[in-house]
């Protein structure tokens, strides 16, 4: 059965073992060969997806290319047009995550960085699985499309992802 995985991380989000812990549960009865990661790079949270994907031996389509993100965003930047970038941007975002099975974020809990969630919003608006991860808490929070109103809480205090209770949102 292939299986799609969309992972995105704050931009400085480096904590490459605390990912591993999640992306290990979340994929540990996926066949490798046939899932595939949706992942950028750019920023230092993406690279650190990248890494995973990239060595644990998974598939890579990368939604928004280093080069040609940058490219466009200086274009856009220059000619005064943030708001297309972004656009085009959320576009591309969306996307992916409509065609995943399985949606991680790495959440910054302290910034409530818009780019992560207005991706969370898209990811429930699609129905999708739905992992969000806060280092700051040290907690992974999951949603399934098949119990919408129930909330997975895990924790990673010990080293795993150790389920420690449900709740109904």
């Amino acid at each position: 059965m292939n299986t799609s995985i969309y992972l995105a991380a704050y931009k400085d989000f480096n904590n490459y073992e605390l990912l591993k812990i999640v992306c290990d549960k979340i994929t540990s009865t996926c066949d490798k060969e046939n899932t595939t990661f949706f992942v950028t790079t750019g920023e230092c949270g993406d690279n650190t997806c990248m890494k995973y994907a990239k060595e644990n031996g998974f598939k890579i389509e990368d939604w928004f290319p280093d080069e040609q993100f940058s490219n466009y965003k200086m274009e856009c930047m220059k000619n005064g047009k943030w708001h297309e970038f972004y656009n085009t941007l959320k576009t591309e975002k969306n996307k992916f995550i409509s065609r995943a099975d399985h949606v991680i974020f790495v959440w910054d809990y302290d910034k409530k960085n818009n780019g992560i969630g207005c991706g969370i919003r898209m990811a429930a608006k699609n129905n999708k699985t739905l992992s969000i991860v806060v280092p700051e808490k040290n907690e992974v929070y999951v949603t399934r499309p098949s119990e919408p109103k129930t909330i997975y809480v895990y924790s990673l205090a010990d080293g795993n992802m150790t389920y420690i209770r449900s709740q109904q949102n």
